[in-house]
């Protein structure tokens, strides 16, 4: 029996994959597309409320900028690309008023992950020890 090595998908790469049909999120880890499954209402609500918390208070206090599900590079060569549910980036690291039109390439100031059925320890602690 034979296998076939492929070598690992590049950040760049990765770009230029079409987004899936069916709703299917994608992230690049150590050089492989995995699927990752969609979210249950649940999981949206939450997701929504801790991002529209930090969007409210960064209204009064401008201090950084807030977004979800946006693509952060957590390791290179082989790359990993992940997509925290709710990240902020201090003003200090990403300038207010600079255009962020791609992944960012080092992890923000607060990562946020919602907890599913479907996360095991293992991929949590994975995920904490990338974001860190």
């Amino acid at each position: 029996m034979t296998t076939v090595e492929t070598k690992p998908v590049t950040v760049d790469e990765y770009k230029f994959f079409p987004e899936p049909t069916d709703g299917t999120r994608l992230e690049l880890i150590r050089g492989e597309v995995v699927p990752m499954c969609l979210s249950n209402w649940e999981h949206g609500e939450i997701q929504l409320a801790v991002g529209s918390a930090i969007k409210v208070f960064l209204k009064s206090n401008p201090i950084g900028r807030v977004v979800v599900e946006s693509g952060v590079i957590t390791e290179q060569n082989p790359d990993t690309l992940r997509g925290p549910r709710v990240s902020f980036m201090s003003k200090d690291r990403k300038p207010l008023g600079v255009r962020m039109d791609k992944f960012a390439d080092h992890t923000p100031d607060l990562c946020v992950e919602i907890l599913s059925e479907s996360n095991t320890r293992r991929q949590l602690n994975e995920k904490i020890k990338e974001y860190f």
